[in-house]
């Protein structure tokens, strides 16, 4: 193989772009004793990975290897899942002392009317409600202007489905025209 070649094969080697059939010519390229001086340092590379595939291989080992990694890979899943379940069973807990202790205190300290007087009770009651309705008639005395527009839009009514009658008689006129022009 010549000089030109082996470098092309190299630079789509190293860019990862060559096939199994190439890489095996560059591995038996660099196998040869006689290598170009410029492309020597890659001469120790392909024959260590060359004495690399004729190495005997261990399966039992290669199998505890891939199962030690497997259960490492799915071992913080459980943790993590462990975690969460731990953390909403303290949560939920939390939640229920919580409930207790409010509903306790709450047995403990019952409603208590704000008057004592039934008498002075009904007087603030009165005395809120005349003040909401002062407000609600203020905010209604501004709508008078409206109910004087509708008095005056009334006549207009009238007028109005007239004009509308009209129109939907002018429009029954432009559909017999359309008729007539398509005969």
């Amino acid at each position: 193989m010549k000089t030109n070649e082996v470098k092309i094969l190299l630079q789509r080697y190293f860019d990862a772009e060559t096939s199994a059939d190439e890489e095996r010519l560059l591995e038996a390229y660099f196998r040869e004793n006689s290598v170009e001086k410029e492309l020597e340092p890659y001469q120790a590379l392909f024959r260590g990975m060359g004495e690399l595939g004729s190495e005997s291989r261990d399966e039992a080992w290669e199998a505890e290897i891939m199962h030690h990694l497997l259960e490492q890979e799915t071992a913080p899943q459980k943790n993590s899942r462990r975690l969460w379940y731990n953390l909403s069973g303290i949560a939920a807990s939390l939640l229920i002392v919580l409930g207790g202790v409010l509903f306790y205190q709450q047995r403990q300290h019952p409603f208590r009317d704000s008057f004592s007087d039934p008498e002075a009770a009904v007087a603030y009651a009165q005395e809120t409600l005349q003040f909401i309705s002062s407000k609600y008639n203020k905010g209604l005395a501004q709508l008078t202007p409206i109910s004087k527009l509708e008095s005056a839009a009334r006549p207009l009514e009238n007028s109005l489905k007239t004009i509308n009658k009209g129109f939907s008689e002018f429009e029954n006129v432009q559909h017999l025209n359309q008729l007539s022009k398509n005969e």
